[in-house]
Parts: structure tokens; sequence; C-alpha cells
């Protein structure tokens, strides 16, 4: 009996909810939260697919653990509201590294130079894509202003 991956359950619950609740707005407000709804649904479907077909569960040391697996992805799903706290007392960009970087510490990368070089790739990902891409608006914080 293959086991699922639980972050693919949850994209796929999250990325439905996403999708019902854009598709509430004219489409051409919601065009892309749409898009990355439908991108997301993909995603996990075909991670789901994949891991019932080939009974593969990923882990870190090989073994089957899904009460670990579990925990691991509540662990980041409920530590969200400590990230909008950060980035409403802090900036974007501090907020988003030391969430990356603590998460990964807690879940279990040991090398501080991969954390590091992780976080700030896709804070300069995130960075590009919204605020110069999308030219999304920044909000202000408390201690650094607007």
């Amino acid at each position: 009996m293959s086991t699922l991956q639980p972050v693919s359950i949850i994209s796929l619950l999250l990325g439905s909810v996403c999708l019902f609740v854009a598709l509430q707005y004219s489409a051409a407000s919601s065009a892309f939260p749409r898009a990355i709804s439908i991108f997301i649904m993909l995603l996990a479907a075909s991670d789901l697919i994949k891991s019932a077909r080939t009974g593969s569960f990923i882990a870190r040391d090989g073994e089957v653990d899904e009460p670990i697996q579990w925990r691991a992805v509540l662990l980041v799903f409920c530590s969200a509201p400590a990230f909008i706290v950060l980035v409403k007392l802090f900036d974007f960009e501090i907020a988003t590294f030391v969430y990356l970087v603590v998460t990964m510490v807690l879940l279990g990368v040991r090398n501080p130079f991969l954390a590091c070089g992780v976080s700030l790739s896709v804070l300069l990902t995130v960075k590009v894509l919204f605020f110069w891409l999308l030219d999304v608006t920044r909000t202000s914080t408390l201690i650094f202003g607007t």
C-alpha cells in the first residue's frame, strides 16, 4: 500500500479553495490567481499520482515515516501567522529571510550556508516576480515605516 504526500494533499485542497474563490471575481481581475491555483493543483495531482503509482514516499532516511512528515507539514502551515507578524513588524525581505532560514532549520537542514543560500535565492525570485514584474504594492511596517 502506498502512502500519500501530505504536502500534495494540502496543496491540492488549498489550490481548490483558491480557485473557487478566484472564480467568484471577474476574469480580468482574477486571471493570475486562477492560473496559479490551477498550476498548484496540477503539480499536487501529478505528485499524488506519481507517489501512488510508485509507492514511494520521500523521507530523510529512506524509511516511510508518515507522522513525522505530517508534523513537518503542519509546522510549515501553522507557522505562516508568524511570517505575517514578521512582515508587519519589519520588512518583507527581513521577514522572508528569517522565516525561511528558521523553517529549514526546524525541518532538519543542518548546513547554514545551504539554508541562507536557498533563502536568499527564494527571496530574490519572489521579489523579482512580485515587486518588479507584477508591481505589487508593499505594505507599511511598524518598525521601518513604508
